[in-house]
């Protein structure tokens, strides 16, 4: 039984059902880490969907970079960038937010800088 990893991808030698198996494993612990790579402003947005309003989302993050009143309420855009220590552009997140009549969010989008 004899598994060998080239280039970053497994080469079945013998016994292809173990290989298959080692495979699966590691795929399923690799989803385990998935939803530790959601950014802290993502998985704020998911679970405030439904429920967060503009007024909590303004204490937390303050005024919207942008803001879009719509017929069925307001779209606000969010963008966090960070820089190093020479103020070059790192990483760059963008969020269009969008909230109801009532102000509550019901929809978010990240989009590229």
């Amino acid at each position: 039984m004899v598994c060998v990893i080239m280039d970053s991808r497994l080469v079945v030698i013998d016994r292809r059902s173990w290989c298959l198996s080692f495979t699966m494993e590691a795929l399923l612990l690799s989803l385990l880490f998935l939803p530790g790579c959601m950014s802290r402003n993502a998985e704020y947005l998911t679970e405030g969907t439904g429920h967060l309003t503009q007024q909590e989302v303004a204490r937390k993050w303050g005024p919207p970079s942008g803001r879009e009143v719509l017929a069925s309420g307001e779209m606000w855009t969010y963008t966090f960038q960070t820089t190093d220590s020479m103020e070059h552009p790192v990483t760059c997140d963008k969020y269009e937010l969008r909230f109801d009549a009532q102000q509550v969010l019901t929809q978010w989008t990240s989009l590229a800088c």
